[in-house]
């Protein structure tokens, strides 16, 4: 398959943006761009698919960035391993099936990182913690009887 320049700069940058990510995440990544190119050419589908993206914008003079269905993700015997990200332990998939095989499996169990993400509580609970005064709770169950009444009337 001959692949057009612009998708070969586009796949660059996604490269990056993986490599940049999995660092972050203080993951090993020891994917070059040669393996990374090479993890896409074994997803025909998604490689075709991207390259076809890319010609029919350029045909059609469309310059907006392309969404791409495919991410770099973690083969399924390697998720949660600590494990580097290299030819061996990585692929190319949509981003719906790396979701199913990223889920946790009967038996696996949540990272500390993970729990505690889950402890937090949402930014908007802040107010809902305080306590209120007397004149307060009357205005928010005025306000609930008010909207309670105008869903009677609409029905």
């Amino acid at each position: 398959m001959i692949l057009h320049q612009n998708t070969i700069s586009l796949l660059k940058k996604k490269y990056q943006a993986a490599r940049a990510y999995q660092r972050k995440q203080n993951v090993e990544f020891s994917l070059t761009f040669e393996h990374y190119m090479t993890l896409w050419i074994k997803n025909v589908d998604a490689l075709t698919h991207l390259n076809n993206a890319v010609i029919h914008a350029i045909a059609h003079g469309i310059n907006q960035t392309i969404k791409l269905d495919y991410v770099l993700t973690w083969k399924p015997g390697f998720v949660r391993t600590g494990a580097p990200m290299n030819l061996k332990t990585a692929w190319v998939r949509s981003a719906d099936e790396s979701k199913k095989d990223c889920k946790l499996r009967k038996g696996e169990k949540k990272s500390e990182r993970a729990k505690a993400k889950l402890r937090k509580p949402k930014s908007n609970t802040e107010n809902m913690r305080k306590p209120k005064s007397p004149e307060h709770k009357a205005r928010m169950a005025e306000a609930a009887r008010q909207r309670w009444a105008k869903r009677r009337e609409g029905e």
